[in-house]
């Protein structure tokens, strides 16, 4: 069984927002705040929702009904064979769906992530104030990392939309698939999918750097070879924004390291630390009060004299959380600063900071000291 193609010179279609079926799932989902969709042949549609499972009340889908979504799905895409595949597609008016089409048990089965029309701002992600200063097109490497439906892609997207509101600029995406769309008046934009406009990650970074790019965009740095290809990117005075699966600064450095053979790991340590820009790593969290929302906790790591020290030194790892800690003069904070923060505007319960506290106990005390809640709150 072949996998999808795209045909040459098409560009990723729209969805007939009309069409009952699709258009039905879809609106529900969206009613229900729901971040995917997954459908089964035999069961009613799952949606994701504040990062949990839930059902939406419709009947089951036949196997039929689910290739039919997938023929109206790679249809509009202009794609052709039979997955399984990942592609984009557009529901003009509703959302834009990353889609995700594979065989389960002998039947099709596809998966949905619900990508907005329009791109959140740093206001609407809560993201802190150093996020402006991180879309400033200057050289070097900028790492957005997090679990899986941390909203990496997200926040990714609104550094790049607020550098073209703020620059004139050629930024050239690589991305699997092409999620959110750039449109800018003043500046050029290149958006490349894999499977389609290139076969690798490695491929289109090479040809991004024969592009005149100001800024590069890496969706997802997955191996060794794209990340020392964004990294030379870096090196060489490009703009360069990737994300990657590290749950920490601490963890993505230790991360990429571990990607290279144990003899060239001092010396790409050496050049993290002079390219680097900096790393926000970040995870949702349930919003208090409501059932349907989450909110972005984040960590961030901005480069300094004492970071590249300890990045260079793996003996000195140790340390970096506590110069992130001492480094809120230059917009830095650790995962525990923002979860008080966040409970102290009254925007994340207590207990919900605690569970996704480095040091709970720590966590608790700081909340007390600061006023931020009783003795009986934190027990």
């Amino acid at each position: 069984m072949g996998s999808l193609k795209a045909r040459p010179g098409l560009s990723i279609g729209k969805v007939n927002v009309n069409d009952p079926l699709l258009s039905s799932i879809v609106r529900g989902a969206i009613q229900m705040g729901a971040s995917d969709i997954h459908l089964r042949s035999g069961q009613a549609p799952f949606l994701r929702v504040s990062g949990l499972m839930g059902v939406l009340e419709a009947p089951p889908l036949s196997s039929g009904q689910l290739r039919h979504c997938l023929d109206v799905c790679a249809t509009s895409a202009g794609l052709q064979g039979a997955p399984p595949s990942e592609f984009s597609v557009d529901l003009p008016g509703l959302a834009r769906l990353r889609v995700s089409a594979f065989l389960s048990d002998g039947d099709w089965s596809l998966s949905f992530r619900l990508v907005p029309l329009s791109i959140p701002s740093f206001t609407d992600l809560r993201l802190p104030p150093v996020m402006k200063n991180l879309a400033t097109p200057r050289p070097g490497l900028v790492l957005v990392t997090g679990p899986t439906g941390a909203g990496k892609s997200t926040t990714s997207a609104s550094l790049l939309q607020a550098m073209l509101q703020m620059h004139r600029l050629h930024i050239v995406t690589i991305e699997d698939p092409i999620e959110y769309r750039f449109v800018s008046p003043t500046s050029c934009i290149t958006q490349r999918e894999l499977g389609r406009d290139a076969s690798s990650p490695a491929e289109a970074l090479r040809q991004a750097m024969r592009m005149d790019p100001d800024v590069i965009f890496v969706g997802e740095v997955r191996d060794d070879a794209t990340f020392e290809l964004a990294l030379h990117a870096a090196e060489t005075g490009v703009c360069v924004f990737a994300t990657m699966h590290t749950q920490s600064a601490v963890h993505t450095i230790s991360r990429i390291t571990a990607m290279t053979k144990i003899d060239l790991q001092a010396a790409l340590r050496e050049r993290i630390a002079e390219a680097l820009r900096a790393i926000v790593s970040q995870r949702l969290l349930p919003r208090r009060g409501t059932t349907t929302s989450r909110v972005v906790c984040t960590e961030v790591l901005i480069n300094s004299y004492s970071l590249k020290e300890a990045i260079r030194d793996p003996a000195r790892h140790k340390a970096i959380p506590g110069l992130i800690e001492r480094g809120q003069d230059q917009g830095m904070h650790t995962f525990d600063q923002a979860l008080l923060t966040l409970v102290g505007s009254g925007v994340v319960d207590v207990e919900v900071a605690a569970a996704f506290a480095s040091s709970p106990t720590n966590l608790r005390r700081s909340l007390q000291l600061g006023g931020v809640v009783t003795n009986q709150d934190v027990r």
